[in-house]
This record gives C-alpha cells, sequence and structure tokens, in this order.
C-alpha cells in the first residue's frame, strides 16, 4: 500500500469524516435506526458506523445501494453538492445538518477546473421559496 504524505493524509481523513457525517444525517432523516439500515441494504450494522465515524470507505457498489435507498447522490456524500438530491430531504438536511456539510455548488474557476466552495446555500438559491 502506498504511504500517503502526513498533510496529505490528513486532508483525507477530514474528508471520510465529512463524507460519514453526510451520510449520517441524510441517514437519520430517512432511516433513524442505524440497524434497520444496515438490514435494509444488507449488511452489518458496523459497516455503516464506521463509514460514519469516518474509520472506512464504502465500495462503489455499497455507495450506490446507500444513495438509492436514502434518495440521495454520491455527489452528495463526496462533496455536498445537494444537485438530485430529493426535494424534501433537502429542506429537512437544511434545516438539520451543519452548513460546514454543503457545498455552495459553484462553477469551476476555468484555470486549473477546481470547485470553488465558499458557503453552504441557502434554501433560496436552491429554488425554494419558503422553509418549513
Amino acid at each position: 500500500m502506498k504511504r500517503m504524505a502526513p498533510a496529505k493524509l490528513k486532508v483525507e481523513l477530514e474528508q471520510r469524516k465529512l463524507r460519514g457525517e453526510r451520510l449520517r444525517c441524510a441517514r437519520e432523516l430517512v432511516v433513524p435506526n442505524r440497524s434497520e439500515f444496515a438490514r435494509l441494504i444488507g449488511v452489518d450494522t458496523s459497516t455503516i458506523r464506521k463509514f460514519e465515524d469516518g474509520e472506512r470507505n464504502l465500495s462503489a457498489a455499497l455507495l450506490d445501494q446507500v444513495t438509492h435507498s436514502l434518495r440521495i447522490t454520491v455527489k452528495y456524500i463526496m462533496h455536498g453538492d445537494l444537485d438530485g438530491v430529493d426535494q424534501w430531504l433537502v429542506k429537512q438536511l437544511l434545516k438539520t445538518c451543519p452548513e460546514r456539510l454543503f457545498a455552495d455548488n459553484s462553477d469551476k474557476d476555468g484555470r486549473d477546473g477546481t470547485f470553488r466552495r465558499a458557503k453552504a446555500p441557502d434554501a433560496f438559491s436552491l429554488g425554494y421559496t419558503e422553509l418549513g
């Protein structure tokens, strides 16, 4: 296994924790019981716990199952992008989850192709006229 530089490893671990927190926020809204959700997608409860706690990554196949079951997208899990997420769930996520979990959905920079992320979107920028 290739070793990462300490700074790169730290960033990867922080990103893994954010991905887990995003999953936990969505899962708690759709299927509050972790054991029930694990049973629903056919994995052990510890698999979901380890992903939500940032201790491991999910395989592509399991990530697909999770996103389909929760009506979210891979882009939401990976980057906090709410495009394509179930509209009811978007409203609930914006009400209950920390802002730091969401991307700002900005355009590419144009020079190096990286995305700028400044702040979480508000409900109005996502096309909602009322919260609640």
